[in-house]
């Protein structure tokens, strides 16, 4: 297009404002037909979503190095929220219930340390979907420890499971344990195993 209309200042000025505006208008309609402005804004959100899915991967993993390795429960206000939930299948006292808030998941993570002080989980998958983050991990420890009842017997034991995690307002609320409590169990030499 050489002029937009009988007024176009192009040829007088060397730029007309109508004609900037239709060839944007052009360059926006074939970019649109091209699916360029559905990438672009697809493109455009992921940096939010991935700086979301990262700080809850980085709540959970602080929560496990802090809380399970380190025994560091100062810091259970800043990773839960104060009304969590934590579901298990397998807890010290017995064998699986909830636990509820900051003081049920201190003491949890307590009589783990007390029975495998050296406990380490090595997160062998974490992943991100919305407000959940799913980890599959292997959980290694030395019974020194009384553990449901049993004196330590020294033992070092490797354990797998997958815990899901809802997160909100960048705290866990709720977390399902699921973890292969016979195969612990059995390393120990339990009488049910």
């Amino acid at each position: 297009m050489d002029r937009c209309n009988e007024l176009c200042t192009k040829e007088a000025t060397g730029q007309c404002v109508l004609c900037a505006a239709l060839a944007e208008r052009d360059r926006f309609i074939g970019w649109w037909l091209q699916g360029g402005f559905l990438r672009e804004g697809v493109r455009a959100m992921q940096p939010s979503v991935s700086r979301v899915g990262e700080a809850h991967k980085a709540v959970v993993w602080r929560a496990i190095a802090a809380l399970w390795h380190q025994g560091q429960f100062e810091v259970l206000e800043e990773v839960m929220a104060p009304t969590s939930v934590y579901h298990t299948s397998h807890t010290v006292e017995d064998g699986g219930r909830e636990v509820h808030g900051s003081d049920g998941v201190r003491r949890v993570v307590a009589a783990w340390r007390s029975a495998f002080p050296d406990l380490r989980f090595t997160l062998e998958d974490l992943l991100v979907e919305g407000d959940k983050v799913v980890a599959r991990w292997t959980c290694r420890g030395t019974h020194q420890g009384v553990f449901r009842g049993m004196a330590p017997t020294g033992k070092r034991v490797t354990f797998t499971g997958m815990t899901l995690y809802r997160m909100a307002q960048g705290k866990i609320v709720e977390q399902w344990t699921e973890e292969d409590g016979v195969s612990l169990c059995q390393q120990l030499g339990f009488p049910s195993a």
